[in-house]
Parts: structure tokens; sequence; C-alpha cells
């Protein structure tokens, strides 16, 4: 299939929110612990997510700047777990998402 993907960190955190809130509220997405409401998703990617900075931790892919994909990893160093956040993707080819953003 011939069109262009960007993994890129994710400069704008309430765009992911929205996405993981909204990816999540489907069944064939959700992951329990990352919750459904946007606010709460914000609140914990801003406040307590992974002890690396979320250019780290949370990627997107985007098609002309428009985030189709969210793969976020929740590090814990004391403790050395981590949760793995998705992979979220709004794509029709979800599988080449995934490959592409090293989820498949």
């Amino acid at each position: 299939m011939s069109y262009n993907l960007e993994i890129k960190a994710i400069d704008d955190l309430r765009v992911a929110a929205a996405f993981i809130s909204k990816c999540n509220s489907t069944s064939h997405q959700h992951v329990g612990y990352c919750g459904e409401n946007e606010k709460e998703i914000l609140h914990t990617l801003e406040y307590d997510f992974s002890d690396l900075p979320l250019a780290e931790s949370l990627i997107g892919a985007f098609h002309h700047d428009q985030l189709v994909g969210v793969l976020g990893l929740d590090i814990e160093k004391d403790s050395q777990e981590v949760e793995i956040w998705g992979p979220f993707i709004q794509w029709d080819d979800w599988l080449d998402v995934a490959q592409r953003c090293g989820m498949g």
C-alpha cells in the first residue's frame, strides 16, 4: 500500500488522551488499566506515566499529521515492570501500522 506514515513522539498529550479514550472505548482495543475517560488518561500521561521521559515511552504513528496509532510503555524502574498501553490504532491497514511502530 502506498501511503506515508511518520513514527514520532507525540507533542500534544491532549490529542493522545482523546485518541486513547476513543480507541479504548471499543472492546477489541480495550486495555483495562488505561481507562476510557479522556481527562483521566491525560492526567495519567502528564503526571503518573513512565519513569522515562514521554518522548522515550510514548510514540505515535501519523498520516499527514493526523494521529492514527499510539503505543506507550509505562516503565517502573524500581520494580522493573512495564505496562504496555496499546497498540491503539485507527487505520484500515491495522497490521501495517503496528509493524511500522514495532508493535506487530
